[in-house]
């Protein structure tokens, strides 16, 4: 037999040896990835201190044993003890993350966990810019202290997120103290299946608590102080500056364009229509509103330029320094200052960092690989901030860099070979359109992965649109942007007359997307891949990869990945599913909403309430992703049991994102704003509207019996949710009832209807005490109550009475607020429960 050889994987057809070599064996690199699984582990489990220990132990004992031992595989063991310790590390770091974020918080956390809501009489400062949100503005508050009722303080620490209603933006500003009373709560996410993660964004600016203050309770300014141990100076200066240049676009743009043009200079976007965020989602141009780091390095990209462009002409100059490193040194400066104009935000930082990171090594002559800059602005990044590593824009803009780097290589590294006198205008303006092309195409071909599982939105436009918007933006509209916002703190009139430069492509470039938005196939939904689909797009991205390398067909391995992966992103298949109808009770805050996968594979929304405002929707946020991430594009039956908002304020968004076969309802409507919005959609799509006024039995495949309840042998049932629709499925001889909101008259008629015992019900009008009747409980016996509920509402629900006698009856009740979503399956007459967190359990 042949013996191996441990050079005889180095050639030119081994995938491995490839991939290695264009990161040049980059240690930093291959000990980010075991860092990154050690956070992720600590962001799921919280293992006791002596299971720390063990694996700490053993790693120390295979290091040890590489340096003690001569065995010719001892330095596997040392790459084995490492890959652990920086797994335990980065475990460690998210917990220690999680402890110094929770002691800053302590007292403010406590105050907003009690059981029931409350409101408190506070003192803080203001600590950023404030911006629009609905009726009154936002922002973020220092709480300094608790006032009680004779204005003594109790010291308290930590910040908060608070909305104030109300009150104009421009009536406060940063470093301002003041005297508030508002609610608290601590930040949550909602406990649903592909919803987004509220906890982890606020996490990542060190905000546990959410603030509400009322129109009444309009704020006390007290004084404004410039410098505190809340908002040192410097910060104050940059918040105050944003500030500023806020007031000054709101005032000298256009209603149409001014929130485009903060978006672009600052990253905000309280001042933007619904319509404009919607024609900048669908057209693939989102990230123009943020300070992400594409725009970074164009921007970067674009000063470096023009500093350039000045600097060679002054021949003392070039001949006696490198005015390229001069040119890339003012560009980072230049883009700290754009950091610091967008308020730091993470996306903000995490952008500067990498193009420092990547022009570094440049600068200081250091023989220093691009994969490896770009691991220490990783390194940077998650020491200081592990949970930046479930941020998507984190998730998104580090592989964008990755992949750029292995198919186009630097554009900082390449600057000292570059030659711009060697062609013409029309071949450098030629060339630039195919790189951005290439960088275009590479991007969309890697994140189409996550951007289907995050997103599940296909925008066939994104590329054209692109090729247009981006460079308008960030070599048009930025740059003039920021040398009026240069100008505003000498001169508001010369700031605005600059602004007039940048407010016209604005117009240009709005114009553009809203009219490409338009376009029937401007974007189309699709389901979201499960995870063992993403792995598998990324092993065939791998081995295009690994095609380019071998090939060097740039073309070929792109559009032919692409057209491998494509297919994949846009399917669902999860070869571990179980079977059965399946029935789940979403959380959704103070609401209803009920998902039925029926035999056939079609589905049934029953109610889809909830939170919605301008700025969340609970159907786009919550609802429709769950839907999409279970493996439908289409809602073959869209119910509501009555017209009131904690049962139709998503459904807009779900006629909008859906195909939807037909709606049921028992035909009452409603003048409110969310309700005849969904209502006009749906005319407008033709969806056939069945009104159930009487009741009606439906017999489906696989022997499932659903029957409608309406009120009309009800005459005592006047108001609206006593007239609720109640739908109650047979499925084996397993029962479920969904009660709606119908109160103690209308549960005497269904207890006549002798549906026998039901083993899932869900808690009639979320546990109030004018339903749930002694007679009415013991009447269907169920085995599990479902409460659908809002965390820590204002009305107290569920009511203790009404959870006594469904512990009377010895019904297992479970709550969307603490239980999460709640799953039922029933596959072969058995019937199983899950929580959201929970394992499931057969009844």
């Amino acid at each position: 037999m042949q013996k191996f050889q441990y050079k005889t994987w180095r050639n030119e057809n081994n995938l491995i040896y490839l991939i290695l070599k264009k990161i040049k064996l980059s240690p930093l690199m291959l000990m980010f990835f075991p860092y990154s699984c050690g956070i992720a582990i600590g962001r799921y489990f919280n293992f006791p201190q002596l299971y720390i220990l063990i694996p700490f132990a053993t790693c120390i004992c295979m290091i040890a044993f590489n340096f003690l031992s001569k065995h010719r595989y001892a330095k596997y063991s040392l790459y084995t003890g490492i890959t652990i310790f920086l797994i335990i590390f980065g475990y460690s770091n998210m917990h220690f993350y999680y402890q110094q974020l929770y002691k800053k918080n302590e007292k403010l956390y406590a105050l907003a966990s009690t059981p029931e809501f409350k409101t408190y009489q506070l003192k803080g400062q203001v600590l950023k810019a404030p911006i629009p949100g609905g009726n009154g503005c936002k922002t973020y508050i220092a709480v300094m202290s608790r006032l009680d009722g004779n204005n003594t303080e109790e010291e308290l620490g930590g910040k908060i997120s608070v909305f104030i209603q109300g009150v104009d933006y421009k009536d406060l500003k940063p470093g301002d103290i003041i005297k508030f009373t508002s609610g608290l709560k601590p930040v949550r996410s909602y406990k649903t299946p592909a919803s987004f993660d509220f906890e982890i964004w606020r996490a990542s600016v060190g905000i546990m608590v959410s603030g509400f203050v009322k129109e009444q309770d309009k704020p006390e300014i007290l004084e404004n102080v410039k410098h505190s141990k809340y908002l040192p100076l410097p910060l104050y200066l940059n918040e105050i500056t944003r500030w500023n240049i806020l007031k000054s676009i709101d005032s000298k743009f256009s209603e149409e364009t001014k929130g485009v043009a903060m978006g672009f200079l600052i990253g905000e976007k309280g001042w933007m229509s619904r319509e404009q965020l919607d024609a900048f989602q669908v057209t693939g141009t989102m990230h123009l509103l943020a300070i992400s780091g594409l725009n970074m390095g164009l921007m970067v990209i674009f000063l470096g330029g023009a500093v350039y462009f000045m600097l060679v002409r002054w021949q003392w100059l070039a001949e006696r320094f490198m005015v390229r490193k001069i040119a890339v040194i003012i560009a980072l400066f230049g883009g700290v200052v754009y950091t610091s104009l967008a308020g730091f935000t993470p996306s903000a930082v995490r952008a500067m960092i990498m193009m420092i990171a990547l022009s570094i090594p440049f600068v200081l002559n250091l023989s220093q690989t691009t994969i490896n800059s770009l691991a220490i602005a990783g390194w940077i990044m998650l020491v200081l901030y592990p949970v930046d590593l479930f941020s998507v824009s984190f998730q998104l803009s580090f592989l964008a860099v990755l992949f750029l780097i292995i198919f186009l290589g630097s554009g900082v590294e390449s600057m000292e070979h570059k030659n711009d006198d060697d062609k013409s205008i029309k071949e450098a303006i030629k060339q630039n359109i195919i790189d951005l092309t290439k960088s275009s195409l590479v991007c969309s071909f890697a994140l189409s992965p996550i951007l289907a599982w995050y997103f599940q939105k296909i925008t066939p436009l994104s590329l054209p649109i692109n090729l247009v918007s981006v460079p308008l933006s960030n070599f048009l509209v930025v740059p003039e942007l920021l040398l009026g916002a240069v100008f505003l703190p000498f001169s508001e009139k010369i700031a605005g007359i600059i602004w007039k430069f940048p407010e016209f492509f604005t117009k240009i470039l709005l114009d553009i997307i809203m009219y490409a938005a338009k376009f029937p196939f401007a974007y189309f939904m699709t389901v979201r891949p499960c995870i063992y689909q993403v792995f598998f797009a990324y092993l065939i991205i791998i081995l295009m990869v690994y095609v380019y390398m071998a090939k060097k067909k740039f073309w070929l391995s792109v559009i032919i990945g692409s057209l491998l992966v494509s297919p994949i992103n846009q399917t669902y298949y999860n070869p571990f599913e179980k079977p059965g109808l399946k029935i789940y009770t979403l959380d959704v805050g103070q609401g209803n909403c009920h998902v039925l996968r029926l035999p056939g594979n079609k589905l049934m929304v029953i109610n889809a309430g909830g939170a919605h405002s301008e700025s969340f929707d609970i159907g786009e946020r919550v609802i429709a992703p769950f839907i999409r991430s279970i493996g439908h594009k289409k809602i073959d039956i869209l119910a509501f049991s009555n017209p009131d908002k904690d049962n139709t304020g998503g459904m807009s968004a779900l006629v909008t994102m859906f195909e939807v076969g037909e709606i049921w309802s028992n035909g009452e409507t409603s003048s409110k704003d969310y309700f005849t919005e969904f209502m006009e959609i749906a005319r407008k799509k033709n969806i056939p509207h069945k009104i159930i006024k009487k009741d009606d039995v439906i017999f489906m495949d696989e022997g499932l019996i659903l029957k409608v309840l309406t009120s009309e042998s009800c005459k005592e049932c006047y108001n609206e949710a006593s007239r609720s629709l109640v739908f109650f499925i047979n499925h084996r001889e397993k029962k479920m009832l969904f009660s709606g909101d119908i109160d103690r008259k209308r549960e005497q008629y269904i207890t006549k209807e002798n549906l026998g015992k039901i083993h899932v019900i869900t808690v009639p009008n979320f546990g109030a005490t004018i339903s749930s009747s002694d007679e009415f409980v013991s009447s269907v016996t169920p085995d599990i109550g479902v409460i659908s509920v809002g965390w820590r509402n204002f009305y107290g629900f569920p009511k203790e009475e009404t959870l006594k006698k469904y512990e009377n009856a010895k019904t297992r009740i479970f709550r969307t607020d603490y239980n999460g979503t709640m799953t039922i399956r029933i596959n072969a007459g058995d019937l199983f429960y899950k929580p959201y967190q929970g394992k499931e359990e057969k009844l």
